[in-house]
């Protein structure tokens, strides 16, 4: 999506669709997974507790 710009959103049919809007629906079909205690709070809990000197969080 992001070399394409705004034409990898134009749908099937749209004039300037790439990919005859393949990569539209691709990426409105994509399935986004996560999981409990992702990522990014566990390195903001880190940065708190030993970088700020926070208390620890408890789980």
């Amino acid at each position: 999506m992001e070399i394409v710009a705004a034409a990898g959103a134009l749908k099937e049919g749209s004039a300037g669709a790439v990919l005859h809007g393949e990569l539209e629906r691709g990426y409105r079909s994509a399935v986004i997974f996560t999981f409990g205690g992702g990522n990014n709070e566990i390195q903001r809990e880190i940065i708190s507790w030993i970088g700020l000197g926070m208390p620890r969080v408890r789980r």
